[in-house]
């Protein structure tokens, strides 16, 4: 997300290729920068995550006689927040802002399964729903998940499998000490001169990670020996899903196209982006760095996705750091984190996961029980975001 986002919201822009090109960066370096700052802000919140979330889940879930059963667990879960942040900022300073998430995430989970099997910082007295009779309705939805009983022969290792390919296909994709990310690179797809304008699209359709998710499908399907019907039933079911993910983040490309484009006029005026950075680095100031993430957390609710999000504001937010002299690479960090904050609540992935656990119907109430670490997540990005600029970014 955040290398397509901020790729195709400052690519093409006259006033980030001059910037750049006066500090004698290229677009992908410049970038480099911002991930390295997003993941140290995301790690430094995203450390206490799970411990924020055992408080909220007590509160809400536990037993009011015993609210304090569940916080036992502190150590267990700051530990669970180190375990996937250490690896992941580590990543984002050696591999590049591509690989934080997969490698972080892959780590942590190595490291917590190996925590709770070998019993180290656990609680004396693990904590627990109360009885399902005691619930009110509020927790429980209209359906009950099913859940598919695995296929005869199916190993742990056959499982994961599919996961540890993709992964591997896409950190040697984007290596450039290996031939292969130019090999992939150089398949590209142009389309010049758009209705007459001076706009042009750009794509590498090889070196785009959904074309390493069919080859994974592919390897996949000869690996665990599938047959015909069982492939169509996956797509079968996959298709209705992808349908309204397409429609929703096909209108939301188009706008945000519209909207970094909108420099190309007759009447010689800025893009939208740059005019709205002129107003808010007069109305904000130095203060900027306080509220930059929360505009990145408006784009992923409104839209459904960090990577819009950072189509749609990284030049707003280049604009305005480049007018109150704070460096930009940490406003476009504040950014990308405040989107990823916004995908939180935002409806399509709050919808998707009520779906998930039988909760259809209370999208709603999970938004506002969600909305504490969505504050939590944008105060401290705030004030992190302060203090660097403070301290000279």
């Amino acid at each position: 997300p955040l290398i397509f986002g901020m790729d195709a919201g400052l690519g093409g822009a006259a006033a980030v290729e001059a910037a750049l090109t006066a500090q004698n960066l290229d677009l992908i370096d410049f970038i480099a920068q911002v991930g390295s700052r997003a993941a140290l802000i995301h790690a430094a919140i995203g450390t206490f995550i799970p411990l924020v979330l055992v408080v909220m889940l007590n509160r809400i879930f536990g037993r009011s006689q015993a609210r304090a059963e569940g916080q036992g667990v502190w150590t267990f879960a700051l530990a669970a927040g180190l375990a996937f942040t250490v690896p992941y900022s580590l990543t984002a300073a050696f591999l590049g802002p591509e690989f934080p998430s997969m490698i972080g995430g892959l780590v942590g989970l190595t490291v917590v399964v190996t925590l709770i099997r070998q019993g180290w910082l656990q609680p004396e007295q693990p904590w627990d729903f109360p009885p399902a009779e005691t619930w009110p309705e509020t927790w429980s939805g209209g359906v009950t998940p099913a859940l598919p009983s695995p296929p005869a022969g199916m190993t742990v290792v056959k499982a994961w499998l599919p996961y540890v390919l993709l992964g591997g296909l896409l950190v040697l994709s984007r290596l450039s000490q290996l031939p292969l990310k130019g090999w992939l690179q150089g398949a590209r797809a142009a389309w010049t001169g758009i209705f007459g304008t001076t706009i042009t699209v750009t794509s590498t359709p090889l070196y785009l990670p959904g074309t390493m998710f069919l080859l994974v499908v592919a390897v996949t399907y000869g690996l665990h020996q599938m047959k015909p019907s069982d492939l169509g039933q996956a797509v079968g079911r996959s298709l209705p899903v992808l349908q309204k993910t397409a429609l929703a983040l096909g209108s939301a490309v188009l706008m945000a196209r519209v909207f970094i484009n909108s420099d190309v006029n007759s009447s010689g005026l800025p893009s939208m982006p740059l005019a709205l950075a002129e107003g808010m680095s007069a109305l904000a100031g130095g203060s900027w760095p306080l509220f930059a993430a929360g505009v990145g957390t408006i784009g992923a609710f409104v839209a459904g996705s960090v990577t819009v999000s950072n189509m749609m504001f990284s030049l707003f937010q280049f604009g305005v750091a480049e007018n109150i002299g704070t460096p930009p690479p940490l406003i476009l960090a504040l950014q990308t984190v405040g989107a990823s904050a916004g995908n939180v609540i935002c409806v399509s992935n709050v919808v998707a996961a009520a779906a998930t656990v039988g909760l259809l119907g209370r999208e709603g109430l999970l938004m506002r029980q969600l909305l504490p670490v969505v504050v939590y997540y944008l105060g401290l990005a705030g004030v992190i975001g302060m203090v660097w600029a403070t301290a000279g970014g």
